[in-house]
């Protein structure tokens, strides 16, 4: 494993969409090796342990992720996870892959999408 190889102090697991769905498992299976979890317009399906970073991205233009899964999923958050919410972004805004089928046109970049993204990331992982 990547962590076994490495001498970093902290790692981090993130993914969108269904990335992020694959991210909840891989940490639920790993907690002592994760110190937190980055959503991009996903939820977890496992339980995120207290006391671990838990970031939730999403853009105000999102018509793909499924709203009411992702309130049913915030069971799962910690209780002092953080949610943002990108005014103008899309699904898709978060990728490189084009618009995806059912998504709203957003009214920012991706560029600017992904790099408000890594600020918040970078700016919750200093703290």
């Amino acid at each position: 494993m990547f962590i076994d190889q490495t001498e970093y102090e902290h790692y981090y697991v993130g993914g969108h969409s269904l990335g992020g769905v694959a991210a909840s498992y891989y940490m639920n299976d790993n907690t002592d090796n994760i110190d937190g979890i980055i959503f991009c317009a996903s939820y977890p399906v496992k339980d995120i342990p207290e006391k671990k970073l838990a970031l939730s991205i999403y853009g105000s233009l999102d018509n793909v992720l499924d709203s009411q899964q992702y309130e049913n999923a915030k069971k799962y958050f910690p209780s002092d996870h953080k949610e943002y919410v990108l005014d103008g972004a899309n699904h898709s805004g978060f990728g490189s892959y084009g618009v995806q089928k059912g998504d709203f046109a957003p009214t920012i970049t991706n560029d600017v999408q992904q790099s408000k993204t890594a600020e918040i990331i970078v700016n919750q992982i200093k703290q």
